[in-house]
């Protein structure tokens, strides 16, 4: 029988109910700040339906264009977290520049509590936390950015790692280039930095850094030039970037994580995006786009389908950040004898009832055999195959049997039946070599059907 025959009545056997969230999956916070005044972050649901949320700190608030939440990231578990700015011209001594973490319920927040300083910005200088991205372990990969008036000098730039008690650890920062670093994000020992660069046009190149001492040297993956508009960075699921930014050739591309990697751009994104957060698992984009009417379109871009649809007409006059709670989303760091190792992910959009184009995909080494497993919860167990990161506790079951095609991605179809609900945890095992023996697990995958 073939697989995708099987999987729907198998994984619905195995839904069980997700936990309550703080942020729930598939929902997105979005932050916004206006020239002047008091700005703030709205919650937006699935229908795209925008509210208020309430309860906020005046430190989350802000009171100019330059204080305030400018970043934001909804964690694994549906925790928010703001990076603020710091205006710090007009005092004579340091102070802090902070990430904030907030506990919602429903639209209010229930806590809002300091995270985490990063660094202390000296007197006379204009500060923001760029971008967080968070890590398998829970650390997060923090951006920072100065802001400056001039064009020389250029704005100083940092990079951080918290980890989830907020212990702050500093990357090295001798290998940046001039910029601003508008945008990080993080893929197994490595992470990239998006630096914005203003001379007669502005240009963004992106730079990979090792995380760890000993990791293989900075290099620039790639540089585009004469950018209209900048959103953000994310790697997919399969390795490479996804970046939103507005040039003549497109607004968002697929970037292989290589040395001077050419982009590919995607079909059906908006002309220009002025925000912007990926789906790593799924390999979608929630993008702000231009023009205003009056205020921007929020999108929602497949870039393995080269389609978009419209998710909100409108949440926010200013948006600077959006972060969505991932769904599907990654979890875990599986075992790897290849190089690249294999992944874990979905295609066909997102995991709702009746969506008939649905599906997983798995990469690995061409020829390698390979199961899908399905199962009641997260785990974290050494096995002879490789760490298994579904609960071994309770059943666990094969969703399908594959083999990678020599593309090196086996695509799994699952059409979602109506009225199909609930959460289950899913992880590929596969098997590169029997002569002689080899096995590797990806990352786990966690699927909530809305």
């Amino acid at each position: 029988m073939p697989a995708s025959t099987r999987l729907s009545p198998l994984l619905s056997s195995l839904l069980c109910v997700a936990a309550a969230a703080q942020v729930p999956p598939g929902y997105a916070v979005v932050a916004w700040k206006p020239q002047s005044g008091i700005g703030g972050l709205k919650l937006v649901d699935r229908t795209g339906a925008g509210t208020d949320i309430q309860g906020l700190d005046p430190e989350t608030l802000g009171t100019t264009e330059f204080d305030g939440a400018r970043s934001v990231l909804v964690g694994d578990g549906g925790m928010l977290y703001a990076g603020l700015g710091l205006d710090n011209r007009t005092v004579r001594t340091p102070r802090p520049l902070v990430i904030r973490q907030i506990a919602l319920n429903g639209s209010t927040a229930v806590s809002d509590q300091p995270f985490a300083t990063v660094m202390m910005v000296p007197a006379g200088e204009l500060w923001h936390v760029s971008d967080l991205k968070e890590r398998p372990d829970g650390t997060l990969l923090v951006g920072a950015t100065e802001t400056v008036f001039t064009a020389n000098p250029m704005p100083q730039t940092a990079a951080f790692l918290v980890d989830p008690r907020g212990n702050v650890t500093a990357l090295p920062t001798n290998a940046f280039p001039a910029g601003s670093l508008a945008a990080v994000a993080t893929h197994g020992d490595r992470w990239v930095g998006a630096f914005v660069q203003s001379f007669f046009v502005v240009n963004v190149e992106l730079v990979s850094f090792p995380l760890f001492p000993g990791g293989q040297a900075p290099f620039q993956v790639t540089q585009f030039v004469n950018v209209s508009g900048f959103g953000g960075i994310e790697f997919d699921a399969d390795g490479s970037l996804i970046a939103c930014v507005g040039t003549r050739n497109g607004s968002i591309a697929r970037v292989p994580h290589a040395p001077n990697a050419t982009p590919v751009w995607v079909h059906g994104a908006p002309a220009d995006v002025i925000a912007a957060d990926a789906i790593p698992a799924s390999g979608l984009a929630a993008v702000f786009a231009l023009p205003r009417n009056p205020q921007s379109p929020l999108l929602l871009v497949d870039t393995l389908a080269g389609t978009s649809t419209t998710w909100s007409p409108g949440v926010a006059t200013e948006p600077v950040d959006i972060a969505v709670r991932r769904n599907p989303t990654l979890y875990g760091t599986g075992t790897s004898v290849s190089s690249p190792g294999p992944f874990l992910g979905s295609f066909g959009g997102l995991p709702t009832a009746g969506n008939s184009q649905f599906g997983f995909r798995v990469g690995g080494a061409p020829g390698s055999l390979g199961a899908l497993l399905a199962g009641f919860g997260r785990g974290n167990v050494p096995t002879p195959f490789g760490v298994l990161l579904l609960d071994p506790t309770r059943p666990i079951v094969v969703l399908a049997n594959f083999s990678v095609p020599n593309g090196g991605v086996a695509n799994l179809p699952l059409p979602l039946p109506a009225g199909i609900r609930g959460t289950v945890d899913l992880q590929a095992v596969l098997l590169p070599s029997v002569n002689p023996p080899g096995s590797e697990t990806t990352s786990g995958l966690e699927l909530t059907i809305q």
